[in-house]
């Protein structure tokens, strides 16, 4: 499964939480900048622009919470926590956002498991 392939309802799920949790001080760095750019390859521009605006003031907290509480399908809960945690990576999770994708993981039963790669390995 792809980010291309997420439903409208799971895409602003995914959209919202990378609102959240990466961009929340709403400048965005180089490396954010990047990371924008792929999302929007991956997903589509236009999707991801007309997104983006659905989103703007229609979805709080609280909707943002009932539309991840909404998602089901393990393959869909992995890729979007995943693209989440990647994202994540420009920036370490501080303050509020640590404890916000602790909900999530326990929410969606997901084992976070960091592995060592060759590069990482002592």
């Amino acid at each position: 499964m792809e980010l291309r392939d997420l439903g409208q309802s799971e895409l602003l799920a995914l959209v919202g939480v990378i609102e959240r949790v990466v961009m929340a001080d709403k400048l965005l760095n180089e490396q954010e900048e990047d990371f924008v750019r792929w999302m929007m390859d991956a997903i589509g521009q236009e999707r991801y622009i007309d997104t983006l605006d659905e989103l703007e003031g229609r979805y709080g907290e609280d909707e943002l919470r009932a539309m991840l509480r909404a998602i089901t399908d393990p393959d869909v809960r992995e890729l979007i926590y995943g693209t989440v945690l990647e994202a994540s990576t420009i920036n370490a999770l501080v303050g509020e956002n640590t404890p916000f994708m602790d909900w999530l993981a326990k929410l969606w039963h997901l084992e976070i498991r960091i592995e060592d790669t060759p590069d990482t390995a002592l």
